[in-house]
């Protein structure tokens, strides 16, 4: 069972970092199908884990539920983002209710100190020391874009279908950067600072600046230097095999002014 809220904490200033944790928390996903009659509407189905086995092979995979779910009358409606308009029939798009009331939850903790969700809509006093607070949150998913069709399992290292194995695999599902963004802003004197990819963002805190005092400094061989080179291209390099945009980078915070890092890139 996911805990949904976060209760009491003795920080007055909490910091709160949020690494490779939001992909693990529940999805749900939808389908958009097409209209039944001439000029009626296109409409959203869940998908739902179906049991397609044949007595040689078990086997498991999402298929459109036949009728309305208690999910696909709401969080597909919950953001514009979700309009059908913009999409095809077929269109599959995955939504993390959990991720939205825990994103809802921190931030208030973060901007007014209160816990509860829905947060008050009254405008809190950011003047209060007792209500700042920050929280990082690096992950992997869109920059831009809703996830769709990212849910997955990991086993040694590599991308597995979400069915084997059960229990004996990692599940996770791209993160909807634009969603955390929309959600936290949805709370009165939050900022969003991001989201940039992990190399931006490290670059920008100044590593890059790092990696060359580093190397300038006295004693270093050349095969160190060259060791210093490689982890610099390993953490903030955008090619193949490297892990500059594999992650995402995204701040909260109570204050106004934008975090350092993220190039000026801020809301509101």
């Amino acid at each position: 069972m996911i805990p949904l809220t976060i209760g009491p904490h003795p920080l007055r200033h909490p910091l709160i970092l949020a690494h490779e944790f939001l992909d693990a928390l529940p999805i749900h996903a939808f389908q958009l199908q097409p209209p039944l009659l001439e000029g009626s509407q296109p409409f959203w189905r869940e998908l739902l884990v179906t049991n397609t086995s044949t007595p040689e092979s078990p086997e498991f995979t999402l298929t459109p539920a036949k009728t309305e779910t208690l999910a696909s009358r709401s969080l597909p409606m919950s953001d514009l983002r979700y309009s059908k308009r913009q999409f095809k029939p077929g269109t599959r798009v995955e939504i993390s209710a959990a991720t939205i009331q825990l994103i809802h939850s921190v931030t208030s903790l973060l901007v007014t100190g209160t816990r509860v969700f829905p947060t008050p809509a009254a405008v809190p006093n950011t003047s209060t020391p007792s209500a700042w607070g920050s929280a990082l949150i690096i992950d992997y998913g869109p920059l831009d874009g809703i996830p769709s069709q990212s849910f997955r399992g990991i086993s040694g290292h590599k991308f597995t279908s979400p069915f084997e194995d059960p229990g004996k695999q990692d599940l996770t599902a791209d993160v909807d950067f634009g969603c955390l963004k929309d959600t936290t802003l949805s709370v009165p004197g939050a900022r969003v600072s991001g989201p940039v990819s992990q190399g931006d963002w490290l670059l920008g805190m100044g590593m890059g600046f790092r990696a060359d005092r580093i190397i300038k400094s006295a004693g270093m061989t050349e095969e160190r230097k060259e060791g210093v080179r490689r982890d610099l291209k390993r953490l903030a390099g955008k090619e193949q095999g490297d892990m500059g945009s594999v992650y995402n980078i995204m701040a909260i915070t109570s204050r106004q002014a934008a975090s350092e890092g993220f190039g000026g890139l801020s809301f509101p």
